[in-house]
């Protein structure tokens, strides 16, 4: 006797496709503030662009996991010399973290690079 085992291996693999699946409507809830800022390091006119390492920007991280924080220093963040206040807003999109960060009005004709913590 001839078994078919197309059938079988098929309902074989719907099985393992269904209890693979992960839930991907989880929520995470995520919050961030900016916990302070520099005052301006150094000014920059619009003359020209500078790849001098003073005035590229990076972010360093730290993350506690007995306490689930991430804690980010951007480095070099450049906003207008007369910024009004600098905030940012954290939010999460599927596994990405985005943070926007702001400056409240651009009173000057200058920029300035900035550090700026946020947690």
């Amino acid at each position: 006797m001839k078994v078919n085992m197309k059938p079988i291996l098929l309902i074989i693999a719907l099985i393992a496709l269904i209890f693979s699946c992960k839930n991907e409507s989880e929520t995470y809830l995520i919050n961030g503030q900016l916990l302070s800022h520099s005052e301006c390091k150094s000014t920059k006119s619009g003359a020209g662009i500078s790849m001098d390492s003073d005035s590229l920007s990076c972010v360093e991280y730290a993350y506690e996991e007995t306490n689930n924080k991430l804690h980010l220093k951007h480095i070099n963040a450049g906003f207008n010399c007369c910024p009004g206040n600098l905030t940012c807003n954290v939010s999460i999109s599927n596994d990405t973290i985005l943070i926007q960060e702001k400056e409240q009005f651009a009173q000057c004709n200058c920029d300035c690079l900035y550090e700026k913590r946020i947690y």
